[in-house]
């Protein structure tokens, strides 16, 4: 996704901070990821555009590898923010399939909720977290929304979507609470993880992204 972040100007006013930026979650996860020294590569679906241009120029002064599919038909996927108002458009994500995941040899793979909550991809984010892979990580999207798929052995959720999940079904689960931090409950214990240096949107993918890294 294209991220436009902008703040909402004082009433009679037109001019105001706007941010963009490579964003969605895979991307962020991989770049907190690639920060915190691992290896990182970002699976997903473009447009034949500018913004995926953008995208791919971020990724590459990160360090990060980049296997996207280029869609011909449909924009890269765009997120707008202003203030409370949230407008998404899912783009070329939306057509992401099987056929566009490459085989990796990697340690963890992490899925967007937002891939199986959607019935045009999830088939694709269940076939990523059956790959033979010791930790097969979902994101949760508000209100929870979809079925994790029993392959998934770590969940990341925020505190209004913990309880739309069953914690049982994970060997691993992050509770989320955004600058503050996290809490990541394994085994019978609870353990506090600090927060990223991202605020605000995106925080909670960041923090993903460095926690997978610190899995053994």
């Amino acid at each position: 996704m294209l991220d436009v972040l902008a703040v909402q100007p004082a009433p009679g006013e037109r001019h105001g901070p706007v941010t963009v930026r490579a964003g969605g979650t895979a991307v962020t996860a991989a770049l907190a990821a690639s920060a915190a020294g691992a290896a990182a590569t970002v699976v997903g679906r473009i447009g034949r555009d500018p913004a995926a241009a953008a995208i791919r120029h971020a990724l590459a002064d990160a360090g990060v590898a980049a296997a996207l599919a280029v869609d011909d038909e449909l924009p890269t996927g765009t997120y707008l923010e202003l203030g409370e108002t949230v407008v998404a458009s899912r783009g070329a994500n939306a057509r992401l399939s099987r056929a566009d995941l490459p085989a990796l040899e990697v340690d963890a793979v992490l899925v967007s909720g937002y891939v199986l909550a959607h019935a045009d991809t999830r088939d694709t984010g269940e076939h990523a977290l059956a790959l033979d892979v010791r930790w097969r990580a979902v994101t949760g999207v508000p209100l929870g929304g979809y079925e994790v798929p029993g392959a998934a052995n770590v969940l990341f959720a925020n505190e209004q979507e913990i309880d739309h999940f069953d914690r049982a079904a994970f060997e691993i689960v992050v509770l989320t609470r955004g600058a503050e931090g996290a809490y990541v409950l394994r085994d019978g214990k609870s353990d506090f993880l600090p927060p990223t240096n991202v605020r605000g949107t995106g925080a909670g993918d960041a923090l993903a992204g460095a926690f997978l890294t610190s899995l053994r």
